[in-house]
């Protein structure tokens, strides 16, 4: 993975766990995800939670986004 990406998966997990989206009914979507990591726009907020999807790091229901587990522990050791 190209460290690019990795940071913004850094980013966007560790958004995630500061909105508490832990679980799918405090699940966000890019939107909300994209009003606090201004840094990176909406279109690659969403490609990245789509490979974080396909990685086992968020869980997804109705359009909106939220930790699995595995998301909760790297956004942990990411803040650790």
């Amino acid at each position: 993975m190209k460290e690019e990406i990795t940071q913004m998966l850094h980013k966007i997990l560790s958004t995630m766990h500061l909105l508490s989206a832990i679980d799918a009914e405090n699940a966000v979507n890019a939107d909300d995800i994209a009003k606090h990591v201004q840094s990176i726009d909406k279109s690659q907020i969403e490609d990245v939670l789509r490979c974080c999807k396909e990685l086992g790091y968020v869980g997804e229901r109705s359009g909106r986004f939220y930790l699995t587990f595995k998301g909760i522990l790297s956004a942990l050791s990411i803040s650790s």
